[in-house]
């Protein structure tokens, strides 16, 4: 066989320019690969960019904690809902942040979805100032944490109540109504026979106990009248009014304990408002009627009035408009807070069940009479301290 002449020379030169090539190949592709992953970060970075406006511009509280509780994100919202910043939040345990949440349903929750890693959604009422409010809560599991999102629900929850109770008042009257009726008649038959009875005795002792027979019944048809009102719920026939005035006159008329102290503050500047007189010196006498009650051995009432925006003061159950607040305090016993809610309710009372004590009607009338008006009354109490209506009417 002959030999291949071999030419080193050229052998070199050939796989020199081969490996250039690969070389050169290589760094292209290194080039462009580089190119795509610096497009590839830019991206993501937007992504990112995009997802963190709007985690910020929702009006849901947001954060993170990693599986050790500790915070990772706080949106803006969850601050101003919380009342703390972000920067005081971030990288903190979120028990030593909000050492109030210790032990609580919160704990609870978030610990049960790290754990079990399940998304989980609860609403809770969390009574601890300054987060005194009721709470709609989801949490959502990732691999290193949670993340949860959170409404406050206070406000939908109070038109709930609203509407519950408005329903349960609209039951109660017209089952009320029914059997006032029906007793009314009763009654007015008996007072009839007792005058009868009464004008036929000669005996004193006859007469008096026939009195009490039928004072009693006088209280009872009272009563009766007072459910018929109630039951009617007639439309006031409103005008404009003086609440200084109404409130002048009211207390000229009504007879107090002397050991009860009344203060009246109106100031000269009060709005004029839109009332039924009568009807809501019917709420206003009932309010106090219920003050004087809680103070059987004398104490202060306060009664104020201001006027008030309900679009730029806080935030209430009234539409946009303006309104005289009439405020009636008592330095009475108070009412425990697991019952505040219930003190409007027909037939709820703290007091003694026997004569007119403990009919529990009286605040249901205020109530209706105000609502109404479209107004709103509010209570605040504290055990040992005294009770407060707030009672908003429209202003004239």
């Amino acid at each position: 066989m002959p030999e291949i002449p071999f030419d080193s020379k050229y052998m070199t030169k050939t796989f020199s320019i081969n490996k250039q090539k690969e070389l050169k190949d290589i760094i292209n592709l290194l080039k462009t690969e580089n190119t795509e992953r610096k497009h590839i970060v830019n991206e993501l970075r937007k992504s990112r960019d995009r997802l963190i406006t709007i985690i910020e511009s929702i009006s849901d509280g947001f954060f993170t904690l990693d599986n050790n509780f500790v915070v990772t994100y706080f949106n803006k919202s969850a601050g101003i809902l919380l009342a703390r910043k972000p920067e005081e939040i971030l990288g903190r345990n979120l028990f030593e942040a909000f050492p109030e949440a210790k032990g609580s349903i919160f704990e609870e929750k978030y610990t049960e979805a790290i754990r079990e890693r399940k998304a989980l959604n609860f609403e809770t009422y969390f009574g601890v100032e300054p987060y005194k409010n009721w709470f709609d809560v989801r949490v959502y599991p990732f691999e290193s944490g949670i993340s949860v999102f959170f409404q406050v629900t206070t406000e939908r929850k109070k038109l709930e109540e609203e509407l519950l109770k408005a329903r349960k008042l609209e039951s109660i009257g017209i089952l009320a109504g029914g059997i006032a009726h029906d007793f009314n008649n009763l009654f007015q038959g008996i007072i009839m026979g007792i005058a009868i009875a009464k004008m036929k005795s000669h005996e004193p002792d006859v007469i008096k106990a026939l009195e009490k027979v039928e004072n009693q019944c006088i209280n009872a048809q009272t009563l009766s009248n007072m459910l018929i009102t109630f039951s009617k719920g007639e439309d006031p026939i409103l005008r404009e009014s003086s609440i200084k005035k109404l409130l002048i006159d009211l207390l000229h008329h009504t007879k107090f304990n002397p050991e009860i102290e009344i203060n009246l503050f109106i100031p000269e500047n009060i709005y004029k408002v839109k009332i039924d007189e009568n009807q809501i010196s019917i709420a206003i006498t009932k309010i106090l009627e219920n003050s004087v009650e809680a103070m059987p051995n004398g104490g202060l009432i306060s009664i104020d009035a201001i006027n008030f925006d309900s679009v730029i003061n806080e935030n209430l159950l009234l539409k946009e408009s303006k309104y005289v607040k009439l405020t009636i305090s008592d330095t009475g016993k108070g009412v425990p807070e697991e019952n505040v809610h219930k003190i409007f309710d027909p037939y709820f009372s703290t007091k003694e069940t026997y004569y007119q004590k403990g009919m529990g009607l009286g605040l249901t009338i205020a109530y209706s009479i105000i609502k109404k008006h479209e107004g709103l009354i509010t209570v605040e109490s504290t055990p040992g301290k005294g009770t407060s209506f707030h009672i908003y009417l429209p202003a004239a």
